[in-house]
């Protein structure tokens, strides 16, 4: 271990009074997830491109921004969306496809090239999805989908967070909470 006192310029730590500590998840700033419903959605970087594992081009768009200004959401971003070519079970239609119409795209793309450019070109232009919740427990990959399956609070609004069936415990509760994640995009005006 380095010495502490060689250390220029170190500044001394900031006075936290640990009796009304804010304990992380306990207090600090409350982070407003919008209700499930649809919602306009900005693409404000280029997807990152990769492969499904059955070798379909698949694109990560990151973050999301949702754009209804005057919200208690308005600064929400929604990470980790993912579409690819593959299609849909006995549909005609697949997620990629689905994400440029939702833009209000009408091409047709046919080669992963032209789904590429497609996707690159609408950074900046917003789309249309339905949003919903979803929390993750990274210990046991127990997974909590949709808004109305949290617990209510007694104003009606519902709780962002819920105890882990498998992790928690009476003396050690183990919370997870919900993000706001994409179920489904949508053509404009749906």
């Amino acid at each position: 271990m380095s010495d502490i006192n060689e250390t220029e310029g170190l500044k001394a730590p900031d006075p936290v009074d640990f009796e009304n500590y804010d304990d992380a998840g306990g207090g600090g700033q409350k982070i407003v997830l919008p209700p499930r419903g649809v919602y306009s959605l900005l693409p404000t970087e280029p997807p990152k491109v990769g492969k499904t594992k059955d070798g379909y081009l698949q694109v990560e768009l990151t973050p999301l921004e949702l754009i209804p200004p005057g919200t208690p959401w308005e600064v929400q971003k929604i990470n980790y969306t993912r579409v690819n070519t593959k299609k849909w079970p006995n549909k005609n239609a697949n997620g990629f496809a689905d994400y440029l119409r939702s833009h209000g795209y009408d091409g047709k793309p046919t080669s992963n090239e032209e789904y590429q450019g497609a996707a690159e070109a609408l950074v900046g232009h917003p789309a249309q999805a339905v949003v919903d919740w979803e929390a993750y427990c990274k210990e046991c990959r127990y997974t909590l989908k949709g808004m109305e399956k949290f617990p209510k609070n007694e104003d009606g609004t519902y709780e962002q967070r819920v105890k882990c069936p498998n992790c928690s415990t009476a003396e050690n509760p183990k919370w997870i909470f919900a993000n706001a994640r994409v179920v489904a995009f949508v053509p404009p005006g749906k």
